[in-house]
């Protein structure tokens, strides 16, 4: 929470979080395929819009290229 506080003030660029859900939970909820949603969280990591450490914990890097990978114009 600290994180995003700072973050809305311009003191950090990134956001960190644990995901609470596995890709299967995730696919699975969203209706795609697990090996879908794996690939998508690795574009991500690749194009270095967020790192991933361990199995759930995410840090996004660059939240306007997330967001615009999203088709989120704001």
């Amino acid at each position: 929470m600290r994180n995003v506080k700072l973050q809305s003030v311009g003191m950090v660029n990134e956001i960190a979080f644990d995901l609470p859900f596995s890709h299967k939970q995730i696919a699975d909820y969203i209706g795609l395929t697990i090996e879908t949603v794996s690939r998508q969280m690795s574009a991500l990591r690749d194009s270095d819009i967020i790192e991933i450490v361990g199995q759930r914990h995410i840090i996004i890097k660059d939240l306007a290229a997330l967001r615009g990978q999203a088709g989120d114009s704001c």
